[in-house]
C-alpha cells in the first residue's frame, strides 16, 4: 500500500497517546548511539550492556543492531501497565515463538530477514493486548491513534538520522502521535530505538513528508484487551 494516499475530504486534529510511553533504545549507550553506528566505536565498548539482559558483551552486541522490534514491543507493553523486564527477556519469548527469521540456502551463508510482525504481535497478545498487523495509509494511522492505539511503525533506519532517505521499511518505530495543522498533517512524533541523538530518540518529530518517504505501510496496532484481563508479564 503506498502511505501518500491522500484524503482531502478529512479534516485531521493532532493526537497524542494519552498515557506515558516510556523510551528505550537499542543501544545501552544511549547518549552516545552514533558513535557506535556511524562512527566505527565497537558495541563490545559499551559500558551499559547488562542494562539489556544480556549474559555477556557478545550476545548484546549480537542482538543491538536486530532487536528494534522487541525495543519497540518493550515499549508499547509497559505503555499499557505491563511489568519492566530485560530486553532480553523479550527477545528469548519472541525466540520461542519464532519470530525471528533467518533463511538457509543452498551454498550460502545463513540470511537473517529479521522479526516477523506477526511474531511480535504473538509477543504482546501473550501478555494480553489485542494487536493487529495490517497496512495503512497516513490517514490510517491517523485514525488508529485517534482510537487510542499505539502503532508500531515499518519505517527506514535513516529516520534516525540526519541521512537522506533512500528506502521504506527494515525498521520499527513506536508512532506516538500526529501534529496537524488546518486539518492536514504535518508531522508525526515517534520514539525511534536507533535515534542518533535525543531529538531524533524519544518523542521525534518528523516532518511528514520525510516519514512518507521511509514508510512502508506496514503497522502492528496495540491496544489494551478489554473483553479479557491484562496478565502480567511474568506470566
Amino acid at each position: 500500500m503506498n502511505p501518500v494516499v491522500s484524503h482531502p475530504q478529512v479534516l485531521h486534529k493532532t493526537v497524542h497517546f494519552t498515557q506515558t510511553v516510556p523510551y528505550y533504545c537499542q543501544i545501552a549507550d544511549q547518549a552516545n548511539v552514533a558513535d557506535y553506528l556511524d562512527k566505527g566505536k565497537s558495541l563490545l565498548e559499551d559500558p551499559f550492556w547488562q542494562k539489556t539482559g544480556a549474559a555477556n558483551p557478545h550476545e548484546y552486541v549480537y542482538w543491538a543492531a536486530r532487536s528494534c522490534g522487541m525495543v519497540c514491543v518493550k515499549m508499547c507493553v509497559e505503555a499499557f501497565g505491563g511489568a519492566c523486564l530485560p530486553l532480553q527477556v523479550w527477545i528469548e519469548r519472541g525466540l520461542a515463538l519464532n519470530a525471528y527469521l533467518t533463511e538457509k540456502r543452498p551454498g550460502q551463508a545463513m540470511i537473517e530477514k529479521g522479526w516477523l510482525h506477526v511474531g511480535l504481535a504473538q509477543v504482546m497478545e501473550q501478555v494480553g493486548l489485542s494487536t493487529e498487523v495490517k497496512a495503512v495509509d497516513m490517514a490510517g494511522l491517523h485514525e488508529e491513534l485517534s482510537g487510542g492505539k499505539l502503532v508500531i511503525a515499518s519505517v527506514s533506519h535513516e529516520l534516525g538520522s540526519e541521512k537522506p532517505i533512500t528506502h521504506q521499511g527494515g525498521h520499527l518505530v513506536v508512532v506516538t502521535g500526529m501534529l496537524c495543522n488546518d486539518g492536514d498533517i504535518s508531522a508525526v512524533v515517534i520514539h525511534n530505538p536507533s535515534g542518533r541523538r535525543a531529538a531524533l530518540q524519544a518523542s521525534a518529530v518528523i516532518a511528514v513528508e520525510r516519514f512518507v518517504q521511509a514508510f512502508s505501510g506496514r503497522v502492528i496496532t496495540v491496544k489494551k484487551d478489554s473483553d479479557r484481563p491484562q496478565r502480567t508479564a511474568l506470566q
